[in-house]
């Protein structure tokens, strides 16, 4: 029978191959007998109360014992071991008798010696899911263990797999030591060598073996002990890691130690860093010759030419300067650090190839400093090479050259603008150094001087007054000082008193080879035409606004002088329409009270869409309850849409909806879009109107279920008096006013509307506001 305790329990079995690579990755096959594997089979055997127990390894086709007690150890084959099953389970398999088990009633080891009746064993299963074999127990009679004795049996072969890991971590230490390249000892606390690699054995003369033991004072030389000794104590007796340098004249060689604290004694490592202090002495010696230059010098390594790129080793003083880096921000780092968003890819593409051929290269590109201000850099790159032509290190000698460019540039377009000026205009040249100036034909005409007339800097002056001689000679004289290009636009008096204004363009032509500005030129071109057209312009524009504002006030007077008859009429309409009057008087009363009414809104919409227009409408935010301002100005439209037969749906929240806007502009919005959406259905449709609210933005939506709106007509919806139905025969009253005003009001108010609409369905109009103006609560 197989019973449930289980014995580090592990997935099904990986392929064999896998399993038999585990069993030699732990070196135990075929190895000689060892205490500690001994000590378990003999605990399993005198805890457990059996005569026989053996630790079992399953191999490619035998199995095989590392440790056996009752038995004598040797191999059998797989078809004759009740352990190649024992793997096959993750549990403890016990068979009470086995001469009653049809598997192996029939094996040699039951019916001859040793006559083996009971057999309990434990899977032997690595950490990572590996069965190695298994411990097991017999006996020459039939047994019936308990739980706790299988429970048993497990853990012992836990102990028997702990103990192989160990011995496996102890090999993969060593093997790590011995590859670590360097010298590598440790001593315990009293200085005797408890482990040596074999390049400190080398290094000492004798083999490891020898050397473990022995104190490590009597190992050292003299220099070693001088450079050692206190930092080994120090390391010791702080309980810190140390490192410490020092030159073995001797050996002629130079070593960097390390020094590592744990809890048995010391950890040592030697490296020999002859090779690194030789390359840093000559490094030494090209710092000093170039921290002089006033160019910048950058040294890196030559490799990698991958990302992140050789690290930097060197640079100078003037590098410093010219980055905002300092030797020890910069060092270790890439060249990369100086690179940005307006480096050319390209160019570092470029600059990429020659490094990998191992060639000079020269270029520009854009860096950046430290803190961030990009500047234009002239690179010269070159190998640094060793005895044996290889590429050691790259040394950059770079110049900014961002005003040297600038200087250039700005010279290329003043050069070019002044030649597309004089395309249109006259020109001029001055000769700084002999103040010579000369003009082009075409400013002597402007000028209306003779072309023969010579002309000096003082006599060009005395046409302009004294303000624009003053202006002209200040942008001169900073033209010629600093090569700031000017254009103004001067008036002056011709040689025969005509007033002209004229448009004076100059720049720097030409300088010297320290930067001196030696010439300058520019252009003047006749714009008297233009200024007067643009007087022209003014005049017509102040014009248009006197007119704006006597329509204004037309309409401010008309509005008076029409509303109080009108209030007139309207008020006593409603007063006849309250009466028992006949039937006809009545038809009449009602016809009188919607012109009215009628009359009185176009005359509101042109004063609102007047005062819009002129920008003379003034809001006035303050805080109010949305919700209760769109239920109270639906109700007085509830009439429009019960003389219509439309049912008419408000959706607000009934807790309040406080919004920072103003009012009166609200309730006119709503105003308008209900009554259009009222006016465009039909009896029995629906006018559904919708207030929602999140904690930055109010949102309006009115749908109507209504004629709808034509695709082509819905980008002029918002235009002053345009109606899709235009004409005597037009289908609905109205003067096209209420939704450019409405569109307006939003705009005014920071909100914004769109609308939405199919021909013979319907239109919703969707209006969003912020709900403050302010904040909250101000």
């Amino acid at each position: 029978m197989t019973d449930s305790i289980p014995s580090n329990i592990a997935p099904d079995g990986p392929p064999d191959a896998e399993r038999l690579m585990a069993l030699r990755h732990y070196h135990v096959w075929d190895t000689a007998s060892e205490a500690s594997f001994d000590h378990i089979t003999e605990l399993a055997s005198h805890v457990l109360d059996m005569p026989i127990a053996a630790i079992n390894l399953i191999g490619a086709d035998r199995q095989w014992p590392k440790s056996c007690v009752g038995l004598e150890a040797e191999s059998m084959s797989l078809d004759n071991a009740i352990c190649n099953t024992t793997i096959e389970t993750p549990e403890v398999l016990t068979i009470p008798d086995l001469r009653a088990d049809d598997r192996f009633a029939d094996k040699s080891f039951v019916q001859d010696e040793p006559k083996v009746q009971f057999y309990m064993g434990a899977p032997l299963i690595t950490h990572d899911g590996h069965r190695l074999g298994a411990l097991c127990v017999m006996d020459h009679t039939p047994r019936h263990p308990t739980s706790h004795d299988e429970e048993t049996l497990a853990r012992l072969a836990q102990v028997v797999i702990d103990e192989l890991e160990q011995r496996a971590a102890e090999r993969k230490k060593h093997a790590v030591l011995e590859a670590i390249g360097e010298a590598f000892y440790t001593v315990d606390t009293q200085w005797g060598i408890t482990y040596v690699n074999d390049k400190a054995a080398e290094h000492w003369g004798e083999s490891p073996k020898a050397l473990r033991g022995r104190v490590v004072w009597e190992l050292l030389s003299d220099t070693e002990r001088v450079a050692l000794e206190p930092t080994l104590r120090s390391a010791q007796r702080e309980q810190t890691s140390l490192q410490t340098v020092y030159e073995d004249p001797e050996a002629d060689c130079w070593y960097r130690v390390h020094v590592h604290p744990f809890e048995q004694g010391l950890s040592v490592y030697v490296h020999d860093i002859t090779e690194q202090q030789a390359v840093a002495h000559e490094r030494n010696l090209l710092a000093k010759a170039v921290e002089q230059l006033n160019e910048a010098v950058l040294i890196t390594e030559a490799e990698p030419l991958d990302p992140p790129g050789p690290p930097i080793v060197y640079v100078n003083p003037a590098f410093e300067e010219m980055t905002g880096y300092t030797f020890n921000e910069a060092k270790g780092k890439t060249p990369r650090i100086l690179q940005g968003p307006e480096t050319d890819r390209a160019v570092l593409e470029v600059l990429r190839a020659h490094l990998e051929r191992g060639q000079p290269w020269e270029g520009e590109t854009v860096n950046y400093r430290k803190d961030g201000t990009p500047y234009t850099v002239q690179w010269n790159i070159a190998p640094v090479r060793n005895e044996e032509d290889t590429c050691t290190h790259w040394v950059s000698v770079q110049q900014d050259v961002t005003e040297r460019n600038r200087r250039e540039t700005a010279l290329r377009q003043q050069r070019n603008l002044l030649s597309q000026t004089q395309r249109i205009a006259g020109a001029w040249e001055l000769d700084v150094q002999a103040n010579s100036l000369s003009w082009t034909e075409k400013v002597y005409r402007i000028h209306e001087v003779d072309p023969d007339t010579p002309v000096t800097v003082h006599k060009a002056l005395s046409f302009y007054s004294d303000d624009a001689r003053t202006r002209l000679q200040e942008a001169l004289d900073r033209c010629i000082r600093t090569g700031e290009t000017y254009d103004l636009e001067l008036q002056l008096t011709t040689a025969k008193g005509n007033a002209c204004w004229v448009r004076t363009v100059g720049g720097v032509i030409d300088r010297d080879d320290e930067g001196t500005v030696i010439r300058v030129g520019g252009a003047l071109q006749d714009i008297t035409e233009r200024k007067e057209a643009i007087e022209a312009l003014v005049t017509a524009k102040e014009k248009a606004e006197e007119m704006s504002r006597l329509k204004t006030a037309f309409l401010a007077n008309m509005s008076h002088e029409i509303r109080t008859p009108l209030t007139s009429v309207i008020g006593f309409s409603d007063v006849l329409m309250s009466l028992d009057l006949p039937e006809r008087a009545r038809k009449c009363t009602t016809l009188i009270h919607k012109a009215g009414r009628r009359l009185l809104n176009t005359l509101n919409s042109v004063l609102d869409l007047s005062q819009l227009q002129a920008d003379a409408m003034t809001l006035h935010p303050a805080e109010f309850d949305a919700a209760s301002v769109l239920r109270s100005t639906v109700r007085m439209q509830r009439r429009q849409a019960d003389e219509g037969v439309v049912c008419l749906d408000v959706h607000a929240p009934e807790e309040p909806v406080p919004v920072v806007l103003d009012q009166t502009a609200f309730e006119r919005v709503v105003t308008h879009l209900v009554d259009n959406a009222v006016k465009f259905s039909s009896e029995g449709e629906t006018v559904t109107v919708q207030l929602q609210a999140s904690d930055q933005q109010l949102q309006l939506d009115v749908q109507d279920t209504g004629i709808g709106i034509d695709a082509d007509f819905l980008p002029h919806l918002f235009d002053a008096f345009k109606q899709e139905s235009t004409g005597d025969a037009r289908a609905y009253e109205g003067n096209g006013l209420g939704l450019a005003i409405t569109k307006r009001l939003v705009d005014l108010m920071g909100g914004s509307i769109r609308v939405e609409s199919i021909k013979g369905e319907g239109t919703t109009f969707y209006v969003e506001w912020p709900r403050w103006k302010t904040e909250p609560g101000e």
